[in-house]
This record gives C-alpha cells, sequence and structure tokens, in this order.
C-alpha cells in the first residue's frame, strides 16, 4: 500500500514493486504467428497490408509478425530514441539494421517520425519486453535520456524552458 497516496502498488509476479507505481502493458500471447497462421500473407500479401500482421505486431512495425530470416536486417530497439540523432549517426556507419525508437516525449518522436524512423511513442516503463513481435529482436541500442545529460541539466541552471527535459522546469 502506497500510504502517500492511498493507493495499492502494482507488483510483478514475485512480488516485487515496480517504480512510481507503473506496470507492464502485458502481452498475452496465444501462440499466433504470421508464418503458421497467416492465410492473408500465405497469398503473398505484404505485413504491412495484413491487418492480422499489423494488429499482431501492434505498436511495432508489421512485418515484425514474420520470423526474421538469415540475410534481413538484423531488428533493433532504441530506447530513448529522441528526436532520432543517435538513430541517423548509426545509419551513417551500419545501415544494415531494423529499428524501432521508443521515446516518450511527443514532440522528440514526432521528429524522429519525420526524419523516417520507426517510432513507439511510450514510457519505456509500460512496455512488456516479451511482446511476441520483439521474439526475433538481435541489437539494442541505449542512451540516457535527455534528463541526464550535462547540458540539460545546465539549461535547467540558466531557467530555460525543454519540453523535453523535465529538470528544467523554467
Amino acid at each position: 500500500m502506497d500510504e502517500v497516496h492511498g493507493t495499492t502498488m502494482a507488483t510483478d509476479e514475485d512480488g516485487r514493486p515496480y517504480a512510481n507505481g507503473f506496470a507492464p502493458a502485458v502481452y498475452d500471447g496465444d501462440g499466433w504467428t504470421c508464418e503458421d497462421n497467416c492465410t492473408a500473407c500465405a497469398t503473398g500479401v505484404d505485413c504491412a497490408d495484413c491487418r492480422a500482421c499489423t494488429d499482431f505486431a501492434f505498436l511495432y512495425p508489421p512485418h515484425w509478425a514474420r520470423t526474421w530470416q538469415e540475410g534481413e536486417p538484423e531488428r533493433g530497439i532504441e530506447v530513448f530514441g529522441g528526436p532520432g540523432g543517435m538513430a541517423t549517426g548509426r545509419e551513417l556507419v551500419d545501415d544494415g539494421g531494423d529499428w524501432v525508437l521508443i521515446e516518450q516525449n511527443r514532440d522528440a518522436a514526432a521528429t524522429a517520425r519525420a526524419a523516417g524512423h520507426w517510432v513507439v511513442q511510450a514510457d519505456i516503463r509500460t512496455l512488456d519486453p516479451r511482446h511476441p513481435a520483439l521474439r526475433c529482436t538481435h541489437r539494442f541500442h541505449g542512451s540516457p535520456p535527455l534528463s541526464f545529460s550535462r547540458s540539460c541539466k545546465r539549461a535547467a541552471g540558466l531557467r530555460a524552458r525543454h519540453d523535453c527535459c523535465p529538470l528544467s522546469m523554467g
């Protein structure tokens, strides 16, 4: 019980509390896969045009409903994707990945989408890493969120306002 707010704290199956009352959105997979169950894709339809694959993979790209095959770009998740700067830099040196950025800030997510990145706009703590669309993820990239950066903290000290930075309440 959270004494301050008068609510019961969310816990995992072992009774450990989640940070700040967050609990992951758990996807109860039923064993469905594109290869075994999708009649639309069996006819040659692209997963992006298939409602079943799109629903299965949601929040992720529809083609992630298919099992990754040797020779395809390796799938990766980038947490704290921001406006896509790290992803763009990564593409300059290694354009062989199929990446999804996770970003909470609406404006940063919109900027990354405008730059051509697939973005899931969500608080990373609310996503379930067991989502079946992530079963073939081979890469992971995480940089500290902007709120941890020295420049953001300096800006906060100058009373500057950055909507993406909770430390600068200017």
